[in-house]
Protein backbone atom coordinates (compact mmCIF):
# COMPACT_ATOMS: atom_id res chain seq x y z
CA UNK A 1 0.00 0.00 0.00
CA UNK A 2 2.86 2.57 0.67
CA UNK A 3 4.68 1.95 -2.44
CA UNK A 4 1.91 3.42 -4.29
CA UNK A 5 2.06 7.05 -4.19
CA UNK A 6 -1.74 6.78 -5.70
CA UNK A 7 -3.07 5.18 -2.66
CA UNK A 8 -4.10 7.66 -0.09
CA UNK A 9 -2.01 7.08 3.27
CA UNK A 10 -4.49 4.63 5.42
CA UNK A 11 -3.47 4.17 8.72
CA UNK A 12 -2.41 0.70 9.83
CA UNK A 13 -1.73 -0.49 13.36
CA UNK A 14 0.29 -3.63 14.18
CA UNK A 15 -0.16 -5.27 17.32
CA UNK A 16 2.55 -8.14 18.40
CA UNK A 17 2.09 -10.93 20.38
CA UNK A 18 5.13 -9.37 22.33
CA UNK A 19 6.63 -6.17 23.50
CA UNK A 20 9.87 -7.06 22.15
CA UNK A 21 11.70 -4.14 20.56
CA UNK A 22 12.60 -6.02 17.90
CA UNK A 23 9.14 -6.76 16.89
CA UNK A 24 8.11 -3.08 17.24
CA UNK A 25 11.07 -2.19 14.92
CA UNK A 26 9.99 -4.52 12.27
CA UNK A 27 6.81 -3.05 12.30
CA UNK A 28 7.76 0.21 12.04
CA UNK A 29 10.16 -0.08 9.11
CA UNK A 30 7.51 -1.97 7.36
CA UNK A 31 5.60 0.77 7.39
CA UNK A 32 2.95 0.82 9.77
CA UNK A 33 2.05 4.19 11.65
CA UNK A 34 2.31 2.42 14.94
CA UNK A 35 2.52 -1.12 16.97
CA UNK A 36 1.12 -2.24 19.53
CA UNK A 37 1.49 -4.98 21.96
CA UNK A 38 -1.82 -7.28 22.36
CA UNK A 39 0.14 -9.16 25.85
CA UNK A 40 -0.84 -6.57 27.88
CA UNK A 41 -3.89 -4.02 27.72
CA UNK A 42 -2.69 -0.61 27.57
CA UNK A 43 -5.29 1.85 28.12
CA UNK A 44 -3.41 4.76 25.83
CA UNK A 45 -4.38 2.30 23.06
CA UNK A 46 -7.84 4.00 22.83
CA UNK A 47 -6.12 7.19 22.75
CA UNK A 48 -3.21 6.08 20.37
CA UNK A 49 -5.82 4.35 17.52
CA UNK A 50 -8.26 7.49 17.91
CA UNK A 51 -5.45 10.01 17.34
CA UNK A 52 -4.10 7.78 14.42
CA UNK A 53 -8.04 7.75 13.12
CA UNK A 54 -8.67 11.43 13.91
CA UNK A 55 -5.92 12.01 11.59
CA UNK A 56 -6.76 10.19 8.58
CA UNK A 57 -10.54 11.51 8.78
CA UNK A 58 -9.58 15.02 8.88
CA UNK A 59 -7.20 14.09 6.04
CA UNK A 60 -9.61 12.63 4.22
CA UNK A 61 -12.16 15.20 4.46
CA UNK A 62 -9.59 17.85 3.64
CA UNK A 63 -8.01 15.59 0.24
CA UNK A 64 -5.12 15.88 2.13
CA UNK A 65 -5.30 12.04 2.32
CA UNK A 66 -1.60 11.02 0.31
CA UNK A 67 1.02 10.85 2.81
CA UNK A 68 3.79 13.44 2.64
CA UNK A 69 6.98 13.46 5.57
CA UNK A 70 7.63 16.67 4.35
CA UNK A 71 4.74 19.66 2.87
CA UNK A 72 6.07 21.11 0.06
CA UNK A 73 4.16 24.28 0.58
CA UNK A 74 5.65 24.95 3.66
CA UNK A 75 8.86 24.29 2.66
CA UNK A 76 8.88 26.63 -0.22
CA UNK A 77 7.48 29.66 2.33
CA UNK A 78 10.22 29.06 4.26
CA UNK A 79 13.01 29.05 2.00
CA UNK A 80 11.33 32.39 1.04
CA UNK A 81 10.92 34.17 4.14
CA UNK A 82 14.20 33.25 5.00
CA UNK A 83 16.38 34.90 2.56
CA UNK A 84 19.10 32.87 2.28
CA UNK A 85 19.36 31.66 6.21
CA UNK A 86 17.03 28.38 4.88
CA UNK A 87 19.84 25.87 5.46
CA UNK A 88 21.42 27.32 8.12
CA UNK A 89 18.27 26.84 9.72
CA UNK A 90 17.61 23.44 8.61
CA UNK A 91 20.92 22.23 9.98
CA UNK A 92 20.02 23.84 13.27
CA UNK A 93 16.86 22.00 13.11
CA UNK A 94 18.17 18.74 12.68
CA UNK A 95 21.04 18.77 15.24
CA UNK A 96 18.15 20.53 17.83
CA UNK A 97 15.56 17.39 16.75
CA UNK A 98 18.07 14.74 17.67
CA UNK A 99 19.26 16.18 20.75
CA UNK A 100 15.58 16.34 21.35
CA UNK A 101 15.15 12.65 20.41
CA UNK A 102 18.39 11.38 22.83
CA UNK A 103 16.60 13.32 25.59
CA UNK A 104 13.50 11.57 25.18
CA UNK A 105 15.31 7.90 24.63
CA UNK A 106 17.52 8.61 27.96
CA UNK A 107 14.41 9.70 29.97
CA UNK A 108 12.82 6.67 28.37
CA UNK A 109 15.68 3.83 29.84
CA UNK A 110 15.99 6.01 33.10
CA UNK A 111 12.50 5.32 33.80
CA UNK A 112 12.44 9.14 34.69
CA UNK A 113 8.95 11.17 35.60
CA UNK A 114 7.07 11.49 32.55
CA UNK A 115 6.32 15.16 33.06
CA UNK A 116 10.36 15.30 32.42
CA UNK A 117 9.27 14.41 28.36
CA UNK A 118 6.73 16.64 28.08
CA UNK A 119 9.18 20.03 27.25
CA UNK A 120 11.37 17.70 24.33
CA UNK A 121 8.15 16.32 22.70
CA UNK A 122 6.74 20.08 22.40
CA UNK A 123 10.08 21.82 21.47
CA UNK A 124 10.24 18.59 18.66
CA UNK A 125 6.23 19.00 17.59
CA UNK A 126 6.51 23.07 17.05
CA UNK A 127 9.80 23.11 15.55
CA UNK A 128 9.10 20.24 13.03
CA UNK A 129 5.96 21.90 12.27
CA UNK A 130 7.52 24.75 11.02
CA UNK A 131 9.99 22.77 8.79
CA UNK A 132 7.05 20.85 7.04
CA UNK A 133 7.71 17.86 9.15
CA UNK A 134 4.35 17.46 9.75
CA UNK A 135 4.01 13.64 10.66
CA UNK A 136 6.69 13.94 12.73
CA UNK A 137 5.39 17.04 14.16
CA UNK A 138 1.66 15.07 14.58
CA UNK A 139 3.82 12.80 16.08
CA UNK A 140 5.57 14.28 18.50
CA UNK A 141 2.29 15.77 20.15
CA UNK A 142 1.08 12.09 20.60
CA UNK A 143 4.08 11.96 22.76
CA UNK A 144 3.96 15.39 24.78
CA UNK A 145 0.06 14.25 25.37
CA UNK A 146 0.65 10.92 26.46
CA UNK A 147 4.12 12.29 28.88
CA UNK A 148 1.38 14.77 30.10
CA UNK A 149 -1.33 12.05 31.26
CA UNK A 150 1.20 9.76 32.44
CA UNK A 151 2.63 12.45 34.74
CA UNK A 152 -0.85 13.17 35.97
CA UNK A 153 -1.02 9.37 36.89
CA UNK A 154 2.23 9.86 38.42
CA UNK A 155 3.71 6.99 36.03
CA UNK A 156 7.46 7.33 34.96
CA UNK A 157 8.50 7.97 31.62
CA UNK A 158 9.52 3.79 30.30
CA UNK A 159 5.85 3.75 29.31
CA UNK A 160 6.62 5.98 26.30
CA UNK A 161 9.48 3.84 24.79
CA UNK A 162 7.36 2.48 22.15
CA UNK A 163 5.85 5.99 21.00
CA UNK A 164 9.52 7.59 21.27
CA UNK A 165 10.95 5.04 18.92
CA UNK A 166 7.80 5.55 16.80
CA UNK A 167 8.99 9.17 16.89
CA UNK A 168 13.09 8.48 16.07
CA UNK A 169 11.93 6.24 12.87
CA UNK A 170 9.96 9.01 11.36
CA UNK A 171 12.66 11.64 12.07
CA UNK A 172 15.12 8.88 10.45
CA UNK A 173 12.65 9.05 7.11
CA UNK A 174 12.54 12.90 7.25
CA UNK A 175 16.27 13.67 7.74
CA UNK A 176 17.31 12.75 4.37
CA UNK A 177 14.33 14.52 2.71
CA UNK A 178 15.59 18.04 4.98
CA UNK A 179 19.19 17.24 3.88
CA UNK A 180 17.92 16.63 0.22
CA UNK A 181 16.50 20.49 0.49
CA UNK A 182 19.86 22.48 1.61
CA UNK A 183 21.98 20.19 -0.98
Amino acid sequence: LRKNGDIPHIPIIAFTATREESDIEKCLSAGFDACLSKSIWQPEWEKDIEDILKEYLIKKETGENKYQALDPKIISEAKDMMDGKFNDFITYYLEDAQTHLDTLKKLAQKDQNAQKAVLPAHTLKAASRVVGALHLSTMAGHLEARALILASQNKNSSALQISITQLEKIYEHVKPLLLKEIE
